[in-house]
């Protein structure tokens, strides 16, 4: 009996101090978004790189959380969220990676930027039909001479078997590569 007495104390306890605010509410309008976008897209390069192996999730860790602090920085600016839906496709976490995507798909929806990686998302997880859909409207909406663009368009269009799409894309290449 006295062990469910002290749980129940146990339980009481937490949930008072669960119903207290132990911390204040941050002010982030007081924050510099330029520092911390500077942080974490110093982070990310380092996270991209080949040469510093396959142990980088602390790096990944901060990168995340500088961006996620820009996320409430600035709620409407599409760039953080694209780059924590990166980190996740890194670490093969697409259910998290698509929600970050779509966050900033509901943002920007035109937007190239967006689309490419939503795009390359989708490419990293073979859905070349969605992948298609992402990288065409990159394409219409101001990448159709970013030459990373065209060669995943030329990619796709082999996939899924549409050569006549695919040899566009590989003159489109040719012309960008002059």
């Amino acid at each position: 009996m006295t062990c469910n007495k002290f749980v129940l104390t146990l339980f009481v306890i937490f949930l008072s101090l669960n119903s207290i605010k132990v911390f204040a509410e941050i002010d982030y309008t007081k924050l510099s978004a330029d520092e911390y976008k500077k942080s974490a897209d110093d982070m990310f390069v380092k996270v991209f790189e080949k040469n510093l192996g396959t142990n980088t999730s602390q790096l990944e860790g901060k990168a995340l959380g500088e961006y996620f602090i820009l996320t409430k920085i600035n709620p409407l600016d599409y760039y953080s969220y694209v780059q924590i839906a990166r980190i996740y496709d890194k670490r093969s976490a697409f259910v998290k990676a698509k929600h970050y995507y779509n966050t900033a798909l509901n943002i920007s929806p035109q937007n190239p930027y967006v689309n490419f990686y939503a795009g390359e998302s989708n490419y990293l997880q073979k859905n070349y039909n969605e992948a298609l859909k992402y990288y065409n409207t990159a394409y219409k909406n101001g990448y159709s001479a970013n030459l990373g663009l065209n060669q995943r368009l030329e990619e796709v269009y082999l996939k899924l078997g549409d050569e006549v799409q695919a040899k566009k894309f590989t003159s489109n290449i040719n012309k960008i590569k002059k």
